[in-house]
């Protein structure tokens, strides 16, 4: 067996394991005892997420085997655990899922339907300064929708510098690293299903080094861990670490701002940011441990997993684990209010901490089941949860695959609001449930109707035949960031096209000649005497048309807020996903009492560009939550929506 991590389960007859894992396998042996208990089975249907259709020879794989799906997308699974396993589904062009999968019975489960979304594919080249880069690696990180943070791939560069993608549709940003190298920003694309890109070139620009020394006060800091991050994206981009006398080098930086991230043992700080200009010269790296975050779990435990959170850190996740006492300490932590939260087999627990503080974290366990139907009570069985924390802000997402739309997990203890959102239905209602213990709630997912479009010529109000639509889903309350496309759907020789899956309130984005030519609210588009939909196309602007496509993302450098006003205050609207604000808990409904000290007074545009800033650099606010005062330190980046 290769060295590597492992999911280990195993299966006879009609009895099956529990999945163990992930265990790490070195070179030594590992040994293990499976108790083989009552199996499941599993049966559902592998469908097209745009039209709705069966897919037929779709691999099914869990850790029982793997099936085919038959001409109606059916598959049936046995000898799976009663408890959680994972599954895996995938066909030639479309995306490959896999997702953990909660079977909770030793029985049949039937009615699962799995989504599957057409591939998109992108392919070109890597150069230096024109030249072919063999063996780079490429890949695409996602910068909206549900999937915001992940990647596709990565692929390696052939000999030639030929690199090709398979992803999912929506915005993507392209990044290369040649062999040893940094991560480097390719373009911007806009992936669509069933359509491929051909002929995108990253240029890795100039081969540059960095050289510089790590010191603690004014002595050298041997030993410690590097982290390069992307200013802008603070995303991490390389690593090393200081030796004799805390020098480091950096091979293969491009000419751009950075941050590093210096980690040695309870110390973990962000310095920077720093500029490679392509002059030569040294950074140096100075850290301050000054701020101390510690304390204790309550029951004392050793192993439990605590880790903080704010606004103004990049790079790896600060976490560390409780020793035999259930103490944690952490040095060089950011200023202001913390996120502090920790998670064991004892429980979760979830506190705002300051550094100095002497913490207290109280493992609790709670737990959240819930159960989405759609309006006639029948199971939504493929899902997105979101989660939202009103007691110490910030998100979680977690896909769901359920034969009978239920999911259970643990949370820690607080006020949750939380909804679903599902292919082929709107979304559901934001209830806020107070947990302190277990708590289960029902969300329904209204059905999205069939819509009839006509799609017709803005100037002659000829019908238009081979014209596009695609439609944008927004999550409620979430408008600056695409959740999902449904589509293209493209109209017949009449004109005519019919749409599924889409819900109300929902941006039509109508295409002709290959281009984006009309983007609106259904809501605000007229009916014709049959009840359709009314598409009036202008044709393509020729300039236009000799263009690049363009992303459907804004960007800007700041901290991922939308402000808004009353004659009183201004105060956070809406905060972004995957953004410093999110990551220091900032909420809708905060107050903004100040900005780097000075106050913060209506109207809003006097209060944004004092926000707003060069990536990497740092903004301190005092915000006012619930009469409660607060400081937060945000690290600006660039946002995308």
């Amino acid at each position: 067996m290769l060295p590597g991590d492992y999911l280990v389960s195993a299966a006879q007859g009609h009895d099956a394991s529990d999945v163990v894992g992930p265990l790490r396998v070195l070179f030594d042996e590992v040994a293990l005892t499976l108790e083989l208990l009552p199996s499941a089975s599993l049966s559902g249907t592998v469908t097209d997420a745009r039209t709705q259709q069966p897919i037929e020879k779709a691999t099914v794989a869990s850790s029982s085997g793997a099936t085919l799906s038959d001409r109606a997308g059916r598959f049936t699974l046995e000898g799976l655990p009663a408890s959680q396993t994972w599954v895996e589904v995938s066909a030639p062009g479309y995306f490959r899922r896999s997702e953990w999968l909660g079977l909770l019975a030793a029985r049949p489960h039937t009615g699962l339907q799995v989504l599957l979304t057409p591939v998109s594919t992108v392919s070109g080249t890597v150069t230096r300064h024109g030249k072919p880069v063999p063996f780079a690696q490429v890949w695409a990180e996602v910068e909206a929708s549900d999937r915001v943070g992940q990647t596709c791939g990565p692929a390696t560069a052939n000999a030639t510098g030929a690199w090709s993608l398979e992803c999912q549709d929506g915005p993507l940003q392209l990044a290369a690293a040649a062999a040893g190298g940094t991560r480097v920003e390719g373009p911007r694309v806009q992936a669509e299903p069933g359509r491929g890109q051909a002929g995108v070139v990253i240029e890795l620009g100039e081969s540059l080094a960095v050289e510089g020394a790590v010191v603690q006060g004014e002595a050298p800091l041997e030993g410690a861990l590097l982290t390069l991050v992307d200013a802008r994206s603070q995303r991490p981009v390389a690593g090393t670490s200081s030796g004799s006398g805390g020098r480091f080098h950096l091979a293969d930086v491009p000419v751009g701002r950075y941050l590093v991230q210096v980690q040695k043992g309870a110390l973990s700080v962000n310095a920077g940011p720093y500029e490679q200009s392509g002059d030569g010269a040294e950074w140096r790296v100075v850290v301050e441990a000054g701020r101390v975050l510690a304390g204790h779990v309550d029951p004392p435990a050793a192993g439990v997993q605590v880790r903080w959170r704010s606004g103004d850190q990049a790079g790896l996740p600060m976490e560390t684990s409780t020793d035999a006492k259930g103490a944690f300490r952490f040095e060089g932590v950011s200023a202001g209010s913390l996120v502090v939260e920790a998670e064991g087999p004892g429980g979760s627990a979830s506190v705002t901490a300051r550094a100095g503080d002497d913490v207290v974290l109280r493992l609790e366990r709670s737990s959240l089941t819930v159960l989405a139907v759609d309006e006639g009570g029948h199971p939504v069985t493929d899902y997105l949860l979101e989660l939202q924390s009103l007691s110490a802000g910030g998100y979680r997402r977690i896909p769901v695959l359920s034969p009978d739309g239920r999911f259970k997990g643990p949370l820690p203890r607080g006020r949750w609001q939380v909804f679903a959102t599902a292919q082929g239905h709107g979304p559901s209602a934001w209830p806020i449930i107070e947990l302190s213990g277990s708590a289960e709630v029902r969300l329904v997912l209204p059905g999205a109707p069939e819509l009839k479009f006509l799609a017709i010529d803005k100037d002659s109000r000829a019908p238009l035949a081979g014209a596009e639509a695609m439609f944008l889903v927004y999550a409620p309350g979430r408008y600056a960031s695409p959740e999902r496309r449904v589509g293209p759907f493209v109209s017949a020789g009449n004109g005519e096209l019919v749409a599924s899956g889409v819900p109300p309130g929902s941006v039509v984005v109508g295409r002709r000649g290959g281009r984006d030519v009309l983007r609106v609210p259904i809501d605000r588009l007229p009916r014709d005497g049959a009840g359709r939909i009314e598409l009036p196309l202008p044709a393509p602007d020729p300039k236009a048309a000799a263009a690049p496509a363009q992303s459907d993302v804004t960007e800007y450098e700041g901290i991922g807020a939308q402000l808004g006003e009353d004659a009183a205050r201004v105060f956070i609207w809406h905060v972004f996903q995957g953004s410093p604000a999110e990551a220091a808990g900032l909420m809708h409904n905060d107050t903004i009492v100040a900005v780097d000290g000075l106050p913060a007074k209506p109207p809003a545009s006097t209060v944004i560009p004092r926000i707003v800033g060069p990536a990497g650099t740092v903004v301190q606010l005092d915000i006012s939550r619930n009469g409660q005062p607060m400081q937060l330190s945000l690290r600006r980046r660039s946002i995308r929506y």
